[in-house]
């Protein structure tokens, strides 16, 4: 461990893994490499690209956050959730609520109106 932090100091190093969630919800393979990485004394956050389209739609917004939360429990690490491809969310037809009300996530009623 010391010979990583040595070479690398403060860096960031960014693992750009599949998109298939099963891996970080329900499958142990992906949970082994972390735990294994996290010996070595690095720290590990996740950077989770959620296409905006999403938002358009209650239901899969819903689908969504729930995938991201079991993720991020199976996984016991911070996360961040990124909404990606916003500039095409239009194209879905107009958002129910502000941009805003997407990314704070404070109160789920309103999806069930």
């Amino acid at each position: 461990s010391s010979g990583i932090n040595a070479e690398y100091g403060e860096a960031y190093v960014i693992f750009d893994c599949p998109g298939q969630v099963e891996l970080y919800t329900h499958h142990s393979s992906f949970r082994n490499i972390v735990n294994e990485i996290t010996k070595w004394g690095i720290q590990l956050c996740v950077v989770s690209l959620v296409d905006s389209h999403y938002c358009a739609d209650a239901s899969k917004f819903i689908s969504v956050l729930l995938t991201s939360l079991s993720s991020m429990l199976h996984l016991e690490l911070p996360h961040i959730n990124v909404l990606s491809k916003i500039d095409l969310v239009n194209k879905m037809g107009p958002l129910v609520f502000k941009l805003n009300y997407y990314t704070e996530v404070l109160d789920l009623s309103y999806l069930l109106e």
